[in-house]
């Protein structure tokens, strides 16, 4: 059976279309709806996956529709379809450098997750010097956090060292207060790769990550590698680890709010170039 590509690892449009109708015990049903889709002839489908044909622009478009594609996975095919088309390198290369600045884009951890930030330059230095504000943040999503005497408890940090924190947060719009209760507001903020707070926000993470092995239990999960891979395969890998937390984001927006977990990824070159 044929390994299932996304568009985005396609090395051709022939390469991601062979890929989503399969093997040829399989292609004879996908065969048939596609070419309705497109308005032709099963035969004809045959001739593109061979290599004989190519789609008209027309026709990868009506792709697009029939496999469902979202807007960027929609460009990048159409691109992939006017590259391996063009008659000249000049005009390949063109539509190849169209698709790379595309991937590049989503390699950006920003641009995959969104990005929200309501915080000033000097307001973003306060809430990422720590690990007690973003911690204090979360916490107040899970109900039966809600007070400050049991987040301090849950946190093990000072009712003064709290009381701060939860000040700073009220008074920038990111936990509101009702009656005896805090309670998150409606922003999240997340720091891309260019924010002077990076650092130190990965920092704070990796030293809690560090305190937490002296009491690791059966839910934690630690894990450390060094791994040696080809440089096309660094790529993939780091593709398929975003894709697998954006996942995981959905997934975690879905759940009850119960307890408070931290999620750390380290994947980095250990060559000094």
């Amino acid at each position: 059976m044929k390994k299932l590509i996304d568009v985005f690892e396609a090395k051709s449009y022939l390469h991601y279309l062979s890929s989503k109708v399969g093997d040829s015990n399989q292609r004879k049903g996908v065969k048939s709806a596609l070419a309705k889709a497109l308005n032709c002839q099963p035969t004809y489908i045959t001739h593109v996956l061979t290599g004989k044909a190519n789609l008209s622009l027309e026709q990868a478009e009506a792709v697009n529709k029939y496999f469902a594609h979202t807007k960027e996975e929609s460009q990048v095919f159409l691109l992939l379809v006017l590259r391996d088309r063009a008659g000249t390198n000049t005009l390949k290369q063109n539509f190849q450098e169209q698709i790379d600045q595309i991937l590049a884009q989503r390699m950006i951890l920003t641009k995959r997750l969104g990005q929200r930030n309501v915080l000033n330059e000097e307001q973003r230095a306060i809430f990422y010097s720590t690990w007690y504000f973003l911690a204090t943040q979360i916490g107040l999503t899970i109900p039966a956090w809600q007070t400050s005497e049991v987040l301090a408890k849950k946190l093990n940090i000072s009712a003064e060292r709290l009381g701060e924190v939860l000040q700073f947060l009220c008074d920038n719009g990111l936990v509101k207060k009702e009656k005896n209760r805090f309670i998150p507001g409606e922003t999240q903020i997340r720091l891309g790769r260019d924010s002077h707070q990076i650092l130190q926000h990965h920092t704070n993470w990796r030293m809690k990550a560090i305190e937490s092995f002296d009491r690791e239990t059966i839910n934690d999960l630690h894990y450390s590698g060094v791994l040696s891979l080809s440089e096309s395969d660094v790529v993939k890998l780091k593709n398929t680890i975003l894709t697998q937390l954006k996942e995981n984001i959905e997934f975690v927006k879905a759940s009850k709010e119960e307890k408070l977990y931290t999620l750390n990824i380290d994947f980095f070159n250990l060559e000094r170039e």
